[in-house]
Parts: structure tokens; sequence; C-alpha cells
């Protein structure tokens, strides 16, 4: 649909009435994309590989996609790594999706201008990393806290996200063996923190394959199974 949109759009003059309805079938075509694409990515069912994770790293590996975005030209990002941090144990690819996630929906709520900070540092007494990210943005309402997680939900205005950003990063932190906690005061702004493993030389691999998502998954779906299967 977008290509065969896009070429009818060349094919016609600047001043056809036409250009308009298929500028619109271009856009929402590309929304149903992206849709599908975080579906896909929601509901993926192979195991990832565990290994050990620069935490520090893949921060700077997010970032570098993100900052020259329109979106943080006016967003001050803080940052405070422990440069002494220990290796995490992860699947590098999906927590650098995490931090992305986390990222973006900060600034979306910052509404591209405030101070995002994000912090790393080493719990030794738990042998865990903490990683935080605190937004100047808008705040979420105490009513809403609880529904920030599930599938589909946004508060953003029809046409801009998929509700699923979030809820991504859910499943992939719980497959972690960790869950996100998130402090919030309307006005002020939110922290999104969680804890990792640290990577040990002789330790077992912690399985990583489907977990219970606590309500929050949608991997089981029949629409999801079935798109999956179709599109694969």
């Amino acid at each position: 649909i977008l290509i065969y949109a896009s070429l009818m759009m060349e094919d016609l003059p600047p001043d056809d009435p036409k250009r308009g309805d298929l500028a619109r079938i271009v856009q929402e075509a590309g929304r149903c994309k992206e849709i599908v694409k975080s579906l896909l990515e929601f509901a993926r069912l192979s195991e990832p590989k565990m290994e050990a994770v620069d935490i520090n790293r893949s921060i700077a590996e997010g970032l570098f996609f993100l900052e020259n975005q329109a979106l943080f030209h006016n967003i001050k990002i803080v940052k405070n790594l422990d440069p002494h941090l220990p290796l995490a144990l992860g699947n590098a690819s999906q927590l650098k999706q995490v931090f992305m996630n986390i990222i973006v929906n900060a600034a979306e709520a910052m509404h591209g201008s405030g101070t995002l900070t994000i912090s790393t540092s080493y719990l030794p007494e738990k042998k865990k990393i903490l990683i935080a990210f605190t937004d100047t943005g808008e705040g979420i309402p105490e009513e809403n806290l609880s529904r920030i997680f599930d599938p589909f939900f946004t508060t953003k205005e029809v046409g801009k996200g998929t509700g699923l950003g979030l809820s991504t990063a859910y499943g992939i932190i719980e497959s972690h063996g960790s869950k996100i906690d998130v402090k919030s005061k309307v006005g002020e702004g939110t922290t999104f923190s969680f804890e990792l493993a640290i990577y040990e030389e002789k330790m077992e691999p912690v399985p990583s394959g489907e977990t219970e998502r606590g309500g929050k998954g949608i991997s089981s779906s029949p629409f999801i199974l079935t798109t999956n299967s179709a599109l694969l």
C-alpha cells in the first residue's frame, strides 16, 4: 500500500485533489506498519541469548540513535553513569530497546523540552545494577499508574504512539527476572527504575524464554500468533 500510494502521488500533478487522499493513505499505512512491527516485537517467541552486557555502553548507543531527532533538540540529558559498573546478565539488543522506549516516552512526556536524568549504580549487597530514568515531564495521574504497562494503553492523541512501548519494556525486563518501578508526581515528572543481575563468569544463565507477564502480555493472543505466523 505504501509503495503504490507513493508511486501514484509521484504521477499526479501538485494541484491534483487526489494527492491529499493519497497522502492520508501513506500516513495511515505507515502508522499501521509501525503498529504491526511493535506487535511482532512484543509477541516474539524466540529465546534471546543471555550474555554479559555493558549497560553504560548500551545506554550510550541508544542515545546516539535518538539525540539528533527533533523531539530531543530542547531536552537536556544528564548522565550519571557509574564508570565502575560491572557487566549485567541480559540480552544487549533487548535491553537497548527498553532504554530507547523509556527515553522516548520521557521525551514525549516533556513535550520536547525539559531535563532527562539517566543514572546507573551498583548495589553490592544485592549483586545487582540499578538503572533509573527521571524526567521533568507532566507526570502520570495516580489513576493511570496501574495501567501504563497495559498493551495499547496510551494518553496520547489519536495517531500518535502505539501504546506498546512501555508494554514491550515491561515484558523484556520481566523476562530478565526483574520489574520496572514507577514513581510519578503530576506537574513534576516521573522516574522509571529497575534492577538487573550482574554477570558472573561461572553463573548459570537465567532462563530467558516466555514468561508470565502479570496480565500485561499478549503473546498468547490468537490474533497475535496468527499475525506473527502469517508475516513470518
